[in-house]
């Protein structure tokens, strides 16, 4: 039955009844008519049914989808959790903590209660109290290990100073337990070893511009040193164009002093309270000197430039000697 066949059927039903010609014709038509009607309304029911059974296949297969995808990322999950872990490296993850928040009062210049551990070698001789610091695989005969979770705040380490969060105290148990290697190669100093999981390499191409925290002139006055991310780059005063970049620097850069007669770049920078350093650039090559525990904020060169000074924010001062490259004094101006 077509839409216009349809609507004729309604439309007779609700006008009013013709004269009655006779009981059975009479009947005979209006039960036409309701037949009639009874097919439409078969038709429309039909017609929701099935577009009701449609949509409701296509809610089943979003759900399948749904659930497909929430079951694979259970499955990684699982896979995930179950996954052997890596063993712990000392170089990448228990160097920088030691050096971050145990150093400062075991290292070279200041080593309390005895103990240093500013190198590998350094950690496993015991202190003044005698205790083995490491016992390879048993965490809990590990004098480090113990004094790091002793409930006694006056004992606990550090001192003063808020407890090592429970991630890295696990973390440093668990390099015990798998036999506390030393996977940095040579004894090298634990400042040596953060510096090199600081200093990345600068970016390509800047997503926005750096801010420029440092400037120096070169001694003719035609160039100028800026600081980057692990860079410094050298610019040319009259055409505003890029000279040169110079690469393999902290990624903070607080101060550039660029020398007079010896034309070298004295560049400071770091990562406070985990390492610093002062780098003499030539500016083509250049020499590192390690020895701040944190950022460095202002290297000086001397006058002939024998000598330069490097300044870090916890006032530490090292009087340096490119010659030898090493410090030749050091001291803290905190009166």
């Amino acid at each position: 039955m077509t839409r216009s066949d349809r609507r004729d059927c309604e439309r007779s039903l609700r006008s009013p009844a013709g004269p009655r010609s006779g009981g059975r014709a009479g009947a005979l038509g209006s039960g036409a008519r309701r037949q009639a009607l009874l097919r439409v309304r078969t038709t429309r029911s039909g017609a929701r049914a099935g577009a009701l059974f449609s949509q409701s296949l296509r809610n089943s297969a979003k759900l399948a989808a749904v659930f497909g995808m929430h079951a694979s990322v259970l499955v990684s999950a699982i896979a995930a959790d179950t996954a052997p872990l890596a063993p712990v490296s000392f170089r990448k993850d228990i160097a920088p903590v030691l050096h971050r928040r145990c150093a400062a009062c075991h290292g070279e210049q200041n080593a309390k209660g005895g103990y240093r551990l500013d190198t590998f070698e350094r950690m496993g001789k015991a202190g003044d109290t005698e205790l083995a610091p490491l016992v390879a695989g048993t965490p809990g005969k590990s004098e480090l290990h113990q004094l790091l979770v002793e409930a006694d705040a006056n004992d606990r380490m550090p001192q003063k100073a808020d407890a090592l969060p429970p991630r890295e105290i696990a973390l440093i148990e668990r390099w015990i337990t798998e036999g506390a290697l030393n996977d940095a190669g040579a004894n090298r100093p634990l400042a040596e070893l953060v510096r090199e999981s600081l200093l990345l390499p600068a970016p390509q191409k800047y997503a926005r511009p750096a801010p420029a925290t440092a400037l120096a002139f070169s001694p003719d006055g035609t160039q100028i040193a800026a600081s980057g991310y692990y860079e410094v780059t050298i610019w040319d005063l009259e055409t505003g164009a890029l000279v040169r970049r110079i690469g393999g620097l902290p990624q903070r850069i607080h101060s550039i002093a660029w020398h007079s007669k010896t034309g070298l770049l004295a560049v400071g920078g770091g990562s406070a309270s985990q390492w610093g350093g002062v780098f003499l650039v030539d500016p083509s090559a250049g020499l590192t000197f390690d020895g701040h525990r944190g950022c460095v904020e202002s290297p000086a060169v001397a006058p002939g430039g024998r000598t330069f000074a490097s300044g870090a924010h916890d006032g530490e001062v090292c009087i340096w000697n490119p010659a030898c490259e090493t410090w030749v004094r050091r001291f803290v101006t905190n009166p």
